[in-house]
């Protein structure tokens, strides 16, 4: 699978990376605009149930929880840089 996240250019930066999570995780978002893909597995995330193919938009703290399977997610963290 190949993922792209694009952002206008001189207002955006983006920073992706994918994670593995099993169990529960708390996240501390500290950008504007976070945007979560679940590539494998099922989890929620900030109350919202994500599964294959399913994304979120979170801000802020945010705890993700897989019970006890495994998840794998791509999580890319929007930077406005034109401020």
């Amino acid at each position: 699978m190949d993922l792209n996240l694009f952002v206008a250019k001189g207002k955006w930066r983006a920073e992706c990376e994918v994670v593995a999570i099993r169990g529960t995780r708390q996240f501390d978002f500290e950008n504007p605009i976070t945007i979560i893909y679940a590539l494998e597995g099922r989890c929620t995330i900030a109350g919202q149930a994500l599964e294959v193919g399913d994304a979120a938009i979170v801000d802020g703290k945010a705890a993700v929880e897989c019970g006890g399977q495994n998840a794998i997610l791509f999580v890319g963290n929007l930077i406005n840089i034109s401020t």
